[in-house]
């Protein structure tokens, strides 16, 4: 896992925070859940890049260069940096800073880095299942690549069944076109994605992105069939770097860690979004289930549900019964991090129940919305009836 320290980046004016398996963050809108995720994002996929390319390790000056202009125009972050902001992300192999305008990367010694898949979804995910999309090279054109890589698995006989909601989803050709459909799994309907509820559209990709990537990814020879003629020459120049100076079962072991993907890094915005509160609930519940497993992927996500956050609860203490292990995707307490966004700052939402001495997440700060409209309807309440 890594450290995070931000200062200064749009609407964040500090938040240090130290990342694990599982982070989630909630805060109001433009609170800067959305901009801590995106630099989790971004220097993680950085990282890769740099570990991943020995043969351009003498010289990082392209990447520190590359830092802001990139990070900018891939996450629409025009305008969040400025001369008082400050990145610094720390990890086991490398400490990447930003600060004064300037961008520096160092290499930690010995380090045993292993490839991550970073997976970024974003909130406008709509617009990558549209087969339209005519934006420039952001994430939600990054996530339409990824989507459109992973939909090709999931066939008429080989649909993905999303159980809580009673569909599979399946893509198939039309006049030539792959196009995305839902079937009822009773078959009461078989409809085009992008002719069903605004629900389905926005938790379908989710769903297919999150189990390509943590399942069918890995299995078999998958992943060499999603690489690009790009990434593919680019591994061929690394595996070449490493075996210039002859071959040995260390180098075979690194060019393995660097090579190939072990796990992916998923970061998440609004997974809630346009569903009932009990389908936010079952949404999570499959994405925690993916996410474990013995890769043990990484998940960050940013929401504005207290829904999200309450499950998160459930999941913490099914760790410590077996029927709840049976039911539930568990999640050890060691391996979440929960934190609210407000005042641009981080509030820690993890704490220790008096009761049982484990930890939970602190939802007592979440509920305030709801206790603002029960105090207002008392206060009405105790006022005397008007006739009209």
């Amino acid at each position: 896992m890594a450290k995070l320290h931000i200062e200064h980046v749009g609407p964040v004016v500090k938040a240090d925070f130290e990342m694990r398996r599982f982070n989630f963050f909630i805060g109001r809108q433009g609170s800067g859940k959305s901009t801590i995720a995106k630099i989790v994002s971004y220097c993680t996929w950085l990282e890769k890049e740099v570990q991943t390319h020995p043969d351009r390790q003498g010289d990082l000056s392209k990447y520190e260069q590359m830092f802001r202009p990139q990070l900018e125009r891939f996450h629409s972050m025009h305008g969040y940096l400025r001369e008082d902001s400050l990145i610094a992300y720390e990890s086991d192999y490398t400490v990447i800073c930003y600060k004064g305008g300037r961008c520096e990367i160092s290499l930690k010694p010995k380090s045993t880095y292993e490839r991550v898949k970073v997976l970024y979804v974003p909130a406008e995910r709509v617009l990558a299942i549209s087969d339209i999309i005519q934006t420039n090279d952001n994430n939600v054109k990054s996530f339409s690549v990824d989507f459109d890589s992973a939909r090709q698995h999931y066939g008429y006989q080989n649909r993905l069944g999303l159980a809580h909601l009673g569909i599979k989803y399946y893509q198939t050709m039309e006049n030539g076109e792959p196009q995305n459909r839902i079937v009822a799994d009773g078959k009461e309907y078989d409809i085009r994605l992008d002719d069903s509820s605004s629900g389905l559209q926005s938790i379908v990709p989710v769903a297919v992105a999150i189990d390509f990537y943590s399942k069918v990814f890995y299995s078999g020879s998958v992943e060499a069939k999603t690489l690009s003629v790009a990434q593919e020459r680019d591994r061929k120049t690394v595996r070449n770097h490493l075996a210039s100076n002859g071959m040995n079962r260390a180098v075979e072991l690194r060019i393995e860690r660097l090579l190939q993907t072990h796990r992916t890094s998923f970061v998440v915005e609004e997974p809630e979004l346009n569903l009932y509160p009990t389908t936010q609930r079952d949404l999570l519940n499959f994405i925690v289930a993916c996410c474990n497993g013995r890769r043990k992927h990484v998940l960050t996500v940013t929401t504005h549900s207290p829904y999200i956050i309450n499950q998160l609860n459930v999941l913490l203490r099914a760790n410590y019964t077996p029927t709840g292990r049976k039911t539930y995707p568990s999640i050890n307490p060691e391996d979440l991090a929960a934190f609210k966004v407000s005042n641009g700052g981080l509030m820690d939402l993890m704490a220790t129940d008096e009761d049982t001495n484990q930890l939970v997440v602190n939802t007592l700060d979440l509920s305030e919305a709801m206790e603002d409209i029960y105090n207002d309807y008392a206060s009405l309440s105790e006022e005397e009836l008007v006739d009209e």
